[in-house]
């Protein structure tokens, strides 16, 4: 993958990428050497230990052990109302696993906590909210108005980070109720201050909760849609995150599917990129319709399913894929098309107008362009960019050079947010993009 803006290639699905950064000024704020960079995410976390040139001397991932109190981010702020105890609980455990990260960062670089003078922190709202200790009531019901939409800055032992002493944790400014710091990282990060005037560019921050911008041509559009987590792994029978054994690309050959799995291990389950493979795949070649249904009078299909990967040694059942499973598919992918297309209407434009569609996080950086478009997940025309952990490659950018604060203060403030939760066409628009094809409008 080519660098953006610096940003390298990722070390892993959990782990997210490598950031080798132009070498900027030192903050003037930090008194300690070394900056932390933390990417906050819905489902899991990134952490990135970074010196005074910009260069990322180690990083980290780990699942969000918020996800015990909720897989999205509405049953947490659920929690957050309903059970005060356990809202407490659900801040402290994300505050530990992050300090303890911090630990795992300095042990690997060779370095005491006490050189870490400052941090960024990037999440969507409800993580920033739920991170920061701001009010979250609001976050709840519509309209879903930020307590605070400003950069914020704390000191680290406020938010339970053991840093040097007078260490600060700064977030960029949030856009909206379920757009937030993490997207105008990515944003920052993927070059959108610098799309042409005479371009139109699409960034989606692909995870539980996708939040998309168009940019350019004289606009900045933002709308936030609610794909779920079935791109993660979670409610796909044998879904899982991509650890060794995940199913992570299907490709076709002698009349069946043939897999590949994460570090070429045994077959135990499917992670995202790997199930939207297997239903394009297996739409291309007639097993699944254009509605999701798998087609009983193909071979393929038995009464529990499409079998990609017999049972191993390691696993009493085989790998398959589910007529639920492909539901979980046409859910998550007709949550962002949806939301892409009421963009370029609100804009004034067709899907057609747009000429490059940018991919961040995970799913959006080890997915294939190709099953993307097959199942409509993304338009057929533009060209697909991956980018990575954009929004972590931001928080290290923001760390490394402050100046650019002001910039991502910009973008927040430029946009024009677009709320999808009852817009009166979204339910239309969403009908549509369950359809299985690249272009699912009637």
């Amino acid at each position: 993958m080519e660098p953006v803006n610096g940003v390298g290639a990722p070390l892993s699905q959990t782990e997210g990428p490598a950031v080798a950064l132009p070498a900027p000024r030192t903050s003037p704020r930090r008194r300690a050497p070394l900056g932390l960079a933390v990417d906050l995410g819905t489902t899991g976390l990134a952490a990135y230990l970074v010196d005074p040139a910009g260069r990322v001397l180690a990083s980290v991932g780990a699942p969000n052990p918020q996800v015990t109190f909720g897989e999205d981010v509405m049953a947490r702020l659920t929690v957050a109302l309903t059970d005060p105890a356990r809202a407490a609980s659900m801040r402290t455990v994300l505050a530990a696993e992050v300090d303890r990260l911090v630990g795992v960062l300095c042990r690997r670089a060779g370095v005491a906590r006490r050189a870490v003078g400052e941090a960024v922190v990037v999440g969507n709202t409800a993580m920033h909210h739920l991170f920061f200790g701001l009010p979250v009531a609001q976050l709840a019901w519509a309209p879903y108005v930020p307590a605070e939409r400003g950069e914020r800055t704390v000191p680290a032992d406020d938010v339970g980070l053991r840093l040097a002493r007078g260490a600060t944790v700064t977030s960029p400014p949030v856009v909206a109720g379920f757009v937030g710091a993490d997207h105008v990282a990515m944003l920052l990060a993927a070059g959108a201050p610098d799309v042409p005037a005479d371009r139109l560019v699409a960034f989606c921050d692909v995870g539980t909760n996708t939040e998309i911008s168009l940019v350019g041509r004289g606009r900045h559009l933002a709308c936030s849609a609610a794909p779920g987590p079935a791109f993660e792994g979670a409610h796909v029978e044998a879904g899982m995150r991509a650890a060794p054994g995940a199913i992570d690309a299907v490709t076709w050959a002698d009349g069946r599917p043939v897999v590949r799995t994460v570090g070429d291990a045994p077959a135990v389950g499917i992670c995202g990129s790997g199930l939207l493979d297997a239903v394009a795949v297996l739409r291309a070649h007639g097993v699944v319709t254009e509605v999701g249904a798998l087609r009983g009078d193909h071979p393929l299909v038995t009464p529990d399913g499409v079998v990609l990967a017999p049972p191993t040694d390691g696993s009493v059942r085989p790998v398959r894929l589910t007529r639920r499973d492909v539901g979980q598919v046409q859910l998550a992918k007709a949550a962002i098309r949806a939301g892409l297309r009421l963009l370029t209407e609100a804009a004034g434009v067709g899907e057609d107008a747009i000429d490059e569609i940018v991919l961040a996080g995970a799913f959006g950086t080890y997915l294939d362009p190709g099953s993307a478009r097959a199942v409509g997940l993304v338009p057929p025309g533009p060209d697909v960019r991956q980018v990575g952990n954009a929004a972590g490659a931001g928080a290290c950018l923001l760390l490394a050079d402050p100046e650019r604060r002001a910039a991502a203060a910009r973008l927040a403030d430029e946009v024009r947010y677009v709320e999808l939760t009852g817009h009166p066409e979204f339910a239309d628009r969403f009908t549509q993009a369950l359809r299985l094809a690249p272009d699912p409008r009637d």
